[in-house]
């Protein structure tokens, strides 16, 4: 049997575990700075809560900045969700709409649904920002029963990154519970310019948002209904 070089055989083994040693270190080292960045990130960034609390027999919207940034160019889009089994779309539009906004709606939209015969009020909000630790309050107060609602809301951090979010909310039992939140974590996202939904592309749409999307486009804006005439938007969504 030849002679076998350990002492060669130990120091190449040395080098190759020496090797991957430095490797891994290396890979957690980069982890451990890159999750320390994106935890310095997050935690400068602006985070929001959407709820619906009763408050003296009323419905209140409180969409809450929690945390100690400021948002910038807050945009919200509050959508009532509502099915013609329960109160028809053309029966709101008989009842509930003032003369002169009926008018002013073509007829093939007085009848036109989503496949499950939904259709939506929707009204927006609009704030140049959202200090930290505030948050914004709606008091909604529609002539009709009305038990689940999607919010869009959309923001600005302090560098000008946009992030995008949708909630739903249901009634179960009496009390409003979030059915869930979209995207889950923070991430950055492009405006959706819903005031421009029939021109909107919707493959640069994230595909949650695509069913909001189609009721936003058979929905009726909710100043329009006789009990909810007010335009003044400031005054209707206060900042506490």
């Amino acid at each position: 049997m030849e002679n076998v070089n350990w002492n060669l055989i130990t120091n190449i083994l040395l080098t190759v575990f020496t090797g991957v040693y430095v490797y891994l270190t290396f890979r957690l080292l980069k982890s451990t700075k890159d999750s320390s960045k994106n935890q310095e990130r997050i935690s400068a960034l602006p985070l929001f809560e959407c709820r619906i609390d009763l408050k003296k027999g009323k419905k209140v919207l409180k969409i809450s900045n929690i945390s100690s940034n400021p948002a910038f160019d807050v945009d919200i889009w509050f959508y009532t969700i509502l099915f013609d089994e329960s109160i028809s779309k053309r029966e709101l539009l008989n009842k509930y709409l003032f003369k002169d906004k009926k008018n002013k709606i073509k007829k093939t939209d007085k009848v036109k649904l989503l496949e499950d015969e939904q259709y939506c009020l929707f009204e927006r909000s609009l704030h140049a920002n959202l200090p930290g630790k505030r948050k914004i309050e709606y008091t909604i107060e529609y002539p009709i029963e009305c038990d689940q609602f999607e919010i869009i809301l959309q923001y600005r951090d302090h560098i000008g990154n946009n992030y995008t979010q949708l909630y739903w909310i249901f009634n179960e039992n009496g009390r409003f519970r979030l059915g869930f939140v979209y995207p889950k974590t923070i991430q950055k996202a492009e405006r959706i310019e819903m005031d421009d939904a029939e021109s909107l592309n919707v493959k640069n749409i994230p595909e949650r948002f695509h069913y909001t999307l189609k009721r936003h486009l058979f929905g009726i804006m909710a100043n329009h209904l006789l009990e909810n005439n007010d335009n003044s938007v400031e005054d209707r969504w206060e900042i506490k």
